[in-house]
């Protein structure tokens, strides 16, 4: 999810497995009160992707994972 704006805490999919696609990429998720790294993941192959974000995350970085939605 690359965006300038803020994304609500929750959890969120990605959507490509809907049309049969796999998602390949990298997750990175960082908490703003321990102030290291929570997810560091690169995914080679998956039919879908989970994460939840938490109101303590500072960023989330998502690269060739396709959309995400909110569940």
């Amino acid at each position: 999810m690359r965006s300038a704006r803020k994304v609500k805490p929750g959890t969120y999919q990605t959507i490509t497995h809907l049309n049969g696609g796999r998602v390949g990429g990298l997750l990175l998720g960082t908490d703003r009160r321990q102030r290291k790294i929570r997810a560091n993941n690169f995914i080679t192959s998956a039919k879908k992707v989970m994460v939840t974000i938490r109101s303590s995350d500072e960023m989330f970085t998502s690269r060739n994972c396709g959309n995400w939605i909110r569940v």
